[in-house]
């Protein structure tokens, strides 16, 4: 089988009303967790994709 493009997903957003702050701003190995989550992914994607819902607006 060929190597075929695959896009992975990452489904953010929501109100945080337990953690009480953005956890995909939280420091996880020295970068805010969005990116440390986004460099992992591309290195097994061939594109990745921010799935997100604004709440409130």
């Amino acid at each position: 089988m060929k190597n075929q493009p695959i896009t992975g997903y990452i489904l953010a957003g929501g109100k945080s009303s337990r953690m009480g702050t953005d956890k995909g701003l939280l420091l996880f190995e020295g970068k805010p967790m969005i990116q440390y989550v986004i460099d992992q992914m591309q290195a097994v994607f061939t594109k990745v994709v921010i799935v997100s819902i604004g709440i409130g607006v």
